[in-house]
C-alpha cells in the first residue's frame, strides 16, 4: 500500500509501471504491428541521416569531379531516397495511428465496463436495502466496502 505525500516533501523522480503496463495490455494482441512500428521508425531516422550524408557528399564530391553521370547518378539516388522517405513517414505514421486508436478503443470499453458493473452493483445494493427494512442504503455501500466480497478488478477481458 503507497503512503501519501505530504506536501512539504521533495517529489520522487520513481515511476508508476503500472500506469505503462495498462497501457500496454491491449498492444500485447497487436505485437506484430507495433513491432513493425518501431522498425519503420527506425529505418526512417537511418535514411533521413543517410539523407543528410548524401547531400554533403553530392555536393562536395560530384560537383568538384563535373563528371555528367556520377552528377545524375547522385540525383537519381537523392530523389529515390526522398521517396524512401516519404513512404516511410506514411507507413510509420500509419502503424502509430492505427495503435493509438486500437489502445484508446481498449481503454474506452474498459472504462465503460467499469461503469457499469459499479452502476450494476449500486442498484444491486439499493434493492438489498430496500428488501431489508432498517438497512441503510450508505451503510450497506460501507459494510460492501469493508467486506471481504467486495473486490471488484480492473482486469476485463474484451
Amino acid at each position: 500500500m503507497r503512503t501519501r505525500r505530504k506536501l512539504t516533501e521533495e517529489p520522487t523522480s520513481e515511476l508508476n509501471w503500472a500506469a505503462f503496463k495498462i497501457l500496454l495490455a491491449p498492444l500485447r494482441q497487436h505485437k506484430y504491428r507495433a513491432l513493425s512500428a518501431f522498425l519503420t521508425l527506425a529505418l526512417t531516422a537511418f535514411v533521413v541521416l543517410a539523407a543528410g550524408w548524401a547531400i554533403r557528399n553530392f555536393i562536395d564530391e560530384r560537383f568538384i569531379t563535373g563528371n555528367r553521370k556520377k552528377l545524375d547518378l547522385s540525383l537519381l539516388i537523392l530523389t529515390g531516397t526522398t521517396i524512401f522517405i516519404a513512404l516511410c513517414s506514411y507507413a510509420r505514421s500509419y502503424l502509430v495511428s492505427w495503435l493509438g486508436e486500437v489502445v484508446i478503443g481498449s481503454l474506452r470499453r474498459r472504462v465503460i465496463l467499469l461503469g457499469l458493473t459499479f452502476l450494476l452493483l449500486l442498484l444491486e445494493l439499493r434493492q438489498q436495502a430496500r428488501l431489508q427494512p432498517g438497512l441503510d442504503f450508505d451503510l450497506a455501500i460501507d459494510g460492501l466496502q469493508r467486506s471481504q466480497d467486495f473486490n471488484l478488478r480492473l482486469q476485463f477481458r474484451i
